[in-house]
Parts: C-alpha cells; structure tokens; sequence
C-alpha cells in the first residue's frame, strides 16, 4: 500500500491543483520493537503547513489513519474558500464543546470494522479517473477527406460565321478553340493529380498518427490494467487483515489489542480542528493499556461566546476572559479525556482492559529551539471497577475527572507538564508539615515561610478543632497545596479536604470545583479553602449549599497577625 492509489479526494475543491500539488505522502517499512514489521506514513500539506507522521503493525490501520487525515485536511482546505465571517463555524463549535461528552453517551461505542473495509471499485478511484481523462485528452486523428476537385472542364463548339465559312476560316478556328481546350484539360488533369497525391500522403500521415494514438490508448489502458490487478490485490489483503483484526483482538494479541482501539478512538468524531494523534500501549500481564493521547492546543479552542436575547437567539460574539476561556479549556480537556475512557470500556467486547491510562498532551512551539514539541498537561487513569460506579449521563466533567484521581494544573491553557507539577502524593504528619513549606507564586501571608507553620494553629483557631491530624497530599507550582484531615470530634469531626491557594489574585470556580471534587473523591465531609485572595461571584454561587468553606480577606489576615505576633 505505499501508492496514493487507495486514498480518496472526492470531496476536495481545489480548481487550481494547489492542495495535490503541495501535498507529499511517504511509505516506509522497518522493524519494530516486537520483531514485527511496522508501516509508516509521513504526510506533509505545504501550503496549510500541517503534517503528520504514523507507525502502525497493521497496513490497514495505517491506510485508516491516512485516509483520515486528508479526510480532515481537505475539510479545513475547503473551508478556507468558503466566504464567511467565520461566526457560523464558532456557533457549532461552542454546542460541539458542550456536547463532548454527552454525544458519546447517546449510542454504545463500538468498533464498525466495516468501516475499515474497503469498499470503492478501481473504477471509482482516482487513478482510474485520472487515466480516463488522459484517454480523453488524447486527440484520435480524423480521417482525411478528399479536397475539392474542380469540375472537368467541357468543350463546346465555337460559334463560327457564314463570312467566317466563306473564307475558309473554319478549321483554323476549330484548331484554335481545340488547343485551348486541350490545355485547360492538362491543367485540370494536373491538378486533380495532385489532389490524389495530397489525399494518399495524407491517408498515410493519418494512419501513422492512428497507429500512434491506438499505441497511446493501449499502453494507458494496459497501464490502468495493471493498476487495476494490483489494487484488487491490496483490497483483498486489506480487507483479509481487516477481518483477522477482531480475531487477533479477541486472543489477546498486543499488537491487535493496540490497533482495534487505536481504531476505535479515531472514528470517534471530534471538531476537524482536534488533532487526531494517539499512541497505544497494551500490557498483556496486567492487561492495561496506555494512551498518549495529543489533546487541542488552546490555540484551536474558539474564544467566542455567544450573546443571545431573551428568546436564545444569538444577536451577537462576545470575546471570552481569560478565567472563562481557562474554564472552557479545562472542561474540553476533561470531557476529551473521560469520554477515551468510556469509549474505550464500552467497546471492549472481548473484556481484555482492565486498566486505562490516559496521557493528554498537547503539541507546541518550544520558543527556546524553535521545534514542535509534546508535553502532558493533563493525565486520568482508571481501573475498570471504578468506571463501572460512574454515572456520566450525570457527572460534572471536572469533579469527576477529580474523582478519578485525574492530574493537571488548574488552568490547563498555561501548558503546564503533569511531570513538573510535583503531583507526586507526599504522605507527612504534622512535625513534617512544618519541616518544609509550598513554594511562593505569588507575595501575600500565605507565601512567606513562617505562614505554614502556623497554619494548623490557625485552623484550629478557626474551626473549634483539637488535636486533629493534617497530612500534606502534594504540592503544586500554580500556588495550590492540598492536604487531608482527620476532626477527632465524635459529633461533627471526620475527614476534610483542606486547600490553601497562595497570590493575592481573585479565587474563580476552577479551584473551588476542584475542592469539592476532591471531597467527593475522599468522602470527606467537608472541604475548606484558605485564600488571601476574593471568591468570584461565580465562585460563591457554586460554593452555596455544598460543605464547602472558605477563610480569607480580613479574617485571615487578622489571625494569621496575631499567630506571627505569638
């Protein structure tokens, strides 16, 4: 299959030849890691300034993969010629965010491996379509026609008078009229000669170019032949690995397990501007499988919201903040990375997954190098016991993706690697609580060194609680350090999540989602927040009537003083 001779471009509208011209597809074969042959693609869009690059054991998984990817090039080129202010395409990608999730909860995720078949007569093909076109471009020579033959030409008798008679004029006449007559007839024979010969020579051009033309038809059509045979041969074995896939994947095959989901993840639809690029591994002994999975930079997230009137029309596009567009980023990234997990469960048939792990990276510019990098910003694993108690008809995507244990900064649109954070759970007591204290982000009371050590005092102070016990769960660089509880007071004690956000910067919904998702996740029965920053009013509304709580502003400052002046 290392010919474009299988990939399609029925729906491209490029007039002038610019996309297939600019286009370059390369195929290669080498030996992987396990001993098997891998087939590998380069593509590369000149123009657009995209391309990929694909390793698969399976040539038809690859010839999926390609196919797709010009299915979603093509997409984005035609666009590029339709006239529009671009406000259409940001309505349909604000419902399609939205509906991430939810649209692969309304049917069963499964493999449609008749979808991988390929179905297209060579007919229908583009190699055949171009060899006809070439036929007709041929010019099939005409045969000659006769030029015109003037007529012969007629001899009449002169007209001769009586005085003419008389003295014997006549035959000199008749002798003079007969030699002019006789040299009009040469001439016309002369000429019609020539007709002949011009008509023969012709004839015989005609013949030669025939022959010619005929050798060109056949030689393409013997061409075409050819290309025909051996399409019909790469169908038959595409379709013949298509049909041992599922075979594979049912007995366990690494290989096969790697390729049906891989498969799967790329016929989920997403926006054509989400990159679809995935790396599968599968552990045959623990039966695990790990994905590194290339999420949306933020870049291709739209930053348009819509404003509509009290009947939900849109009137007009408003331009997210940068907390709203974060919040929108996050929950794409959340929603992304839950619904692999679903799909992934829900279409293993054969029970092979009991495990999942999801890297979400994202692909940049690194400004230092000038190269085209992926970093993990986001991370979500599961076992499959635990997916099974989730409702996702009914979850909030960012505490459930919490409640799994999923890792990643609070604003996820700063690119921050997972690796980097320090999400590492650090298990201490309250003497190594005061041992070490979170790094400052940003100056304010929680950021100085002594603050930590005073903070389990404050705490206590604060909440009537004695001699609880507090453990450091981990750190992070964007300001947040989490820790857990335990009240000894038999009648309102028990586990609690605390959070203390370091900055003087206002507190958005993110983080306090973020609490409450973790006292979900531990049971807790309730959550507090320690900020010297300001809830947003968005922040307060999600706050209300959940067993979360907060101590900042003036309070906070007022008891920390007093524990500093102690």
């Amino acid at each position: 299959m290392s010919g474009t001779s299988l990939y399609s471009f029925a729906d491209l509208v490029d007039n002038t030849g610019a996309f297939r011209s600019t286009l370059s597809m390369q195929f290669l074969k080498k030996v992987g890691p396990r001993g098997k042959v891998l087939y590998q693609a380069n593509l590369q869009q000149g123009l657009m300034d995209l391309q990929a690059s694909f390793s698969e054991p399976f040539e038809h998984i690859l010839h999926f993969k390609v196919q797709g990817t010009l299915d979603r090039w093509v997409r984005q080129w035609n666009l590029r010629y339709q006239l529009n202010d671009g406000t259409l395409d940001a309505e349909q990608a604000v419902e399609t965010y939205s509906s991430l999730l939810q649209q692969s909860l309304k049917q069963r995720s499964s493999l449609n491996l008749d979808t991988m078949r390929i179905h297209q007569e060579f007919e229908e093909t583009d190699t055949c379509r171009q060899g006809r076109q070439l036929i007709a471009s041929l010019v099939k020579p005409i045969p000659p026609n006769a030029d015109h033959t003037p007529p012969r030409p007629f001899y009449h008798e002169p007209d001769i008078s009586l005085t003419q008679v008389f003295l014997f004029q006549r035959e000199k006449i008749l002798r003079r009229y007969q030699r002019a007559y006789d040299k009009k007839l040469q001439t016309w024979e002369k000429i019609v000669e020539k007709i002949a010969q011009n008509l023969e020579e012709r004839k015989k051009k005609y013949a030669e170019d025939l022959r010619q033309y005929e050798e060109k038809v056949q030689g393409i059509e013997a061409d075409l032949a050819q290309k025909k045979e051996d399409y019909l041969q790469q169908v038959k074995q595409h379709n013949e690995q298509v049909d041992r896939l599922e075979t594979l994947y049912a007995e366990g095959d690494a290989d096969a397990v790697e390729g049906y989901f891989d498969l799967l993840l790329w016929q989920s639809p997403y926006p054509y501007e989400f990159p679809l690029q995935t790396t599968l591994h599968f552990d045959p002994d623990t039966r695990h499988l790990e994905i590194d999975y290339t999420l949306p930079h933020p870049d291709q997230v739209s930053k348009l919201d819509p404003i509509r009137n009290a009947q939900g029309q849109v009137q007009g596009w408003a331009t997210l903040s940068d907390e709203a567009f974060a919040k929108r980023y996050n929950e794409i990234v959340y929603k992304i990375m839950i619904r692999v997990h679903h799909e992934l469960y829900q279409a293993d048939r054969s029970r092979m997954l009991q495990g999942i792990r999801v890297n979400g990276q994202v692909q940049y510019l690194n400004k230092a190098n000038g190269q085209m990098e992926k970093i993990c910003i986001a991370r979500l694993a599961s076992t499959k016991l635990a997916y099974d108690q989730l409702n996702l008809s009914r979850i909030d995507p960012t505490m459930c993706f919490r409640f799994l244990g999923g890792e990643g900064a609070s604003n996820l649109t700063q690119l921050e690697s997972v690796d980097e954070l320090g999400l590492r759970p650090i298990m201490g007591t309250r003497s190594a609580l005061r041992e070490s204290a979170p790094q400052p982000v940003q100056r304010g009371i929680l950021d100085t060194e002594t603050s930590e050590q005073h903070l389990i005092d404050v705490f206590e102070d604060a909440f009537q609680m004695q001699h609880g016990t507090l453990e450091l769960i981990r750190r992070r660089e964007d300001g947040l350090t989490e820790y857990m509880g335990q009240d000894p007071n038999p009648i309102t004690g028990g586990r609690f999540i605390l959070h203390v956000k370091t900055g003087t910067q206002s507190i958005g919904i993110t983080v306090t989602r973020e609490l409450f998702a973790a006292v979900v996740s531990e049971q807790a029965i309730r959550g507090i927040l320690v900020a010297q920053g300001e809830l947003t009013e968005e922040a307060q509304d999600f706050m209300r009537n959940k067993p979360l709580f907060m101590l900042n502003g003036k309070k906070l400052r007022q008891v920390f003083a007093e524990k500093m002046q102690d």
